[in-house]
């Protein structure tokens, strides 16, 4: 059975080898600084780097599904709540909530 540092000596000796790892490398980067960035001060680039790599693509996918959810949210917010005001039809539709102190008078 060849060894890891063997297999990688091999693999880098291709061009095809040396893309696959540039590519490969790149995506553990661009996880790494997303991990980082939109953890807003929760992680830092040493503690992800050396996170066991179930836990760094567990940590990924629940920061990706949070703001996907906050993008549907934001989507959903901008297309059917609160006031809209079109130029044809005069229509106006009330916001879904009430600002502290109620209606002026």
């Amino acid at each position: 059975m060849q060894s890891i540092d063997s297999f990688l000596r091999e693999l880098r000796a291709t061009p095809e080898g040396r893309q696959f790892l540039s590519v490969k490398r790149a995506n553990l980067f661009r996880q790494l600084h997303e991990i980082v960035f939109y953890g807003k001060g929760g992680y830092d680039l040493e503690t992800v780097y050396n996170m066991p790599i179930w836990l760094r693509r567990f940590t990924y996918s629940e920061i990706n599904k949070h703001y996907k959810a906050e993008s549907d949210a934001v989507e959903k917010a901008k297309n059917g709540k609160g006031q809209t005001i079109t130029k044809e039809g005069g229509k106006v539709r009330t916001p879904d909530f009430v600002i502290k102190g109620g209606p002026r008078k």
